[in-house]
């Protein structure tokens, strides 16, 4: 009965969850950083290294607050922006599996310091560690670790800190897009109640014997 329990959850589970995909940044191909390019042809591409800084941002980027302040923007330092910068997204509903992805030019992490990551206040590693060469765009993915996302279901939000630390690495983002598969309120309600019916007739047959 046990297993049978266990099963219909993660059968509810599955038929339920929905996909929920937050973008920070626009997806532009950095904007004016470069001149004209479109973002279906960015990756790959490369381009001759503008000045430090180099301000590619919109007007919405420029004056927004949840990290998109950031991208399209090229300098070592950050310079003149923050050093280090957070961008938060909130979940939908309790996360089940999920992933970061993002587009960067010139990361180049052997040359320099690799820069600081943390996820939802703990650090982890191999993010932003990529050796792509000076004038390289590239798109990197991470997957989130089942840790990851328990820590992630425990704070209701994801959120990513990303901090320069000793790093002389110029850099561009253009976006990180946090996607994954979420279950919504209302179902991850009744697969609590799946889940205590299960631990409730686990009880009685234990008093049984």
């Amino acid at each position: 009965m046990r297993f049978h329990l266990f099963a219909a959850a993660a059968a509810l589970t599955t038929l339920v969850s929905q996909a929920d995909a937050q973008v920070i940044g626009d997806k532009d191909c950095f904007g004016t950083l470069f001149g004209s390019q479109s973002a279906t042809s960015c990756n790959g591409q490369t381009y001759a290294i503008p000045s430090v800084p180099s301000d590619g941002r919109s007007a919405a980027e420029q004056f927004a607050t949840n990290g998109a302040e950031q991208t399209d923007f090229y300098s070592s330092n950050f310079n003149p922006l923050a050093s280090s910068f957070t961008m938060v997204w909130n979940l939908s509903g309790p996360l089940v599996t999920g992933s970061l992805d993002y587009r960067a030019y010139g990361l180049q992490a052997n040359q320099f310091s690799p820069f600081t990551t943390s996820l939802n206040g703990f650090s982890f590693l191999g993010l932003v560690e990529y050796q792509d060469g000076a004038t390289q765009v590239a798109t990197h993915g991470y997957a989130l670790t089942s840790a990851q996302v328990t820590q992630a279901n425990m704070d209701g939000f994801l959120s990513l800190t990303i901090d320069r630390g000793n790093s002389r690495d110029a850099v561009a983002f253009d976006y990180i897009e946090f996607s994954g598969q979420v279950v919504p309120e209302p179902a991850s309600v009744a697969l609590m109640a799946v889940g205590l019916a299960g631990l409730g007739i686990v009880a009685r047959r234990r008093r049984r014997v």
